[in-house]
Order: C-alpha cells, then sequence, then structure tokens
C-alpha cells in the first residue's frame, strides 16, 4: 500500500484496538448498513454477548463520542453514519468474525419488517409520513432486498417486493422496482402459487403499466387475478380487476373495460 495508506490504516487499528469488546461488536455490525440509520435499526440488528451488558445507546454514543459514528439531529428523528472509511474498515472485521451472514439477515429482517408495516399506511390517510419514512430509509432497503436476492428463501422476497412496489409507483421509482420484482419472480421456488407471489404479479402489473408495457402488465395481472381467486382474497382481487380494466380501457376495449370495472367495483363494494 502507498504511505499514506498505510498510516490511514494504522490509525484505524490503532483506534480499533482502544474500544472495549462490545464497542467493537457494535462497530463491527454497524457496517451492514447503507447511509444513514435509526437507534431503532441498530437495536434490532445487534447482537451482543454476556459480556455485553451496557445498553446498546451507550454502546453508539460512545462510537460517537470516539468519533466513528457521525450524528444526523433530524426534525423527527436522530440518525446515526459511519464514514466510507470506517464503514468498510469494520465490515473487514465482521467479516473476519463470520458473523456477516447473521447480522445481515437481521438487517433483512428488520427492513422486511418496516416495509410489511408501512404497505396499508400507504393506502391510509398516514401516506405521506410513510412515504416519506421509506424514502429516508431507502438505501438501507435495497441494500437488504439485494441480500434476499442472493439467500435460498424466494418467498421472503416476494414479501418484500410486494410490500414495498406502492412505495416505487407512487415516489417514481418504477424502473427500480420492475426490476426488483422480476429478480424476486424468477428467483428458485418462486413459482409457487400464493399471496406473495400474486402480489408481486400485481405489483408487477402496475409498474409495467407506468412504462407502457401493457401486454406485461396484462400478462402479470392475469396471473395474479389467478391466484386471488384461489387464495379468496377479495380486496386484491377487486384491486388487480382494476388493473386489469385499465389496461382493457387504454387498449381501446371500452366494453371489456367496463365489464371488468363493473366486477371489481361489486367486489370491492363487498369487502
Amino acid at each position: 500500500a502507498l504511505p499514506h495508506q498505510q498510516t490511514l490504516r494504522a490509525t484505524m487499528d490503532w483506534s480499533y484496538e482502544l474500544l472495549p469488546e462490545p464497542e467493537r461488536m457494535l462497530l463491527n455490525q454497524l457496517s451492514v448498513f447503507a447511509g444513514d440509520f435509526s437507534l431503532e435499526a441498530v437495536e434490532s440488528i445487534f447482537i451482543g454477548n454476556n459480556e455485553t451488558k451496557t445498553n446498546t445507546l451507550d454502546l453508539l454514543t460512545a462510537l460517537v463520542d470516539n468519533s466513528l459514528v457521525v450524528v444526523q439531529e433530524g426534525n423527527i428523528e436522530t440518525r446515526y453514519q459511519l464514514l466510507e472509511t470506517v464503514r468498510q474498515y469494520a465490515l473487514e472485521k465482521l467479516t473476519e468474525n463470520g458473523e456477516t451472514d447473521t447480522v445481515r439477515d437481521r438487517h433483512l429482517d428488520y427492513y422486511l419488517k418496516l416495509t410489511e408495516e408501512a404497505e396499508p399506511k400507504l393506502r391510509s390517510a398516514e401516506q405521506l409520513i410513510w412515504l416519506n419514512r421509506l424514502e429516508t430509509e431507502h438505501d438501507n432497503l435495497r441494500t437488504a432486498l439485494e441480500w434476499s436476492l442472493g439467500r435460498d428463501d424466494a418467498e421472503v422476497c416476494l414479501r418484500f417486493t410486494g410490500a414495498g412496489w406502492f412505495f416505487w409507483g407512487m415516489r417514481g421509482y418504477s424502473k427500480e422496482g420492475s426490476r426488483w420484482l422480476k429478480a424476486a419472480l424468477e428467483k428458485p421456488g418462486a413459482e409457487k402459487r400464493g399471496a406473495a407471489r400474486a402480489k408481486a404479479l400485481t405489483g408487477l402489473a402496475y409498474m409495467a403499466r407506468d412504462q407502457s408495457d401493457i401486454p406485461a402488465s396484462q400478462n402479470a395481472a392475469e396471473e395474479a387475478l389467478a391466484i386471488w381467486h384461489e387464495v379468496e382474497d377479495g380486496w386484491w382481487l377487486a384491486f388487480t380487476l382494476g388493473r386489469i380494466g385499465s389496461n382493457l380501457l387504454i387498449q381501446g376495449d371500452l366494453i371489456g373495460a367496463r365489464r371488468i370495472q363493473e366486477e371489481a367495483v361489486q367486489i370491492a363494494r363487498e369487502v
């Protein structure tokens, strides 16, 4: 390495060795975050040991005091961030300790739950609040999604993308959303027919429509519709029918569009 790089590495080594073991553990595990993160997220991913008696906030504060974590004061909550040099160093240590998979799985679990919690809120009076929250967490959502695609569990990918597409559509990320949805639907095991696949297909139908790909939108919506009939979910059945009806309208089939939309309205009123 160049001399100045050797000096930087030596400085990082020196700072790291001065930390108590619980603080080292937390610093290593913070390296899985992309961009900034909340205290709640930190508490969800931190894995301590029997010697970790101090609470997570105290450990995080100690890392801030040692200039290893940066504080960002916001209007709603305080957020934290690692400088990229520190993050890369900590990620090396996490990898050396063989903890990467475990911590990234916990990171994925937290952001999957957050996205699933947000989904119904995006169809409520709290829509703007949750859109802004997901926007704030977007880098971490992307990181968690990328990790999920490399795991064996197709169901998790489908759940994540199925819950996330409302956000992508409302905030103008249709192309990105389509890429995530297609990747999830193409994973081995994703062909299993169930609500998770149907929700992702419905999302793909909406994303494709936003990009004016009506045939792709219609194919995805029709497969989703068949599954919603099988699982007997009236809300999503009506919602997906609405997409099919709108596609027919765009294609100039006014009679077919009206028939489908009237069916959607009838089911929607029932539920």
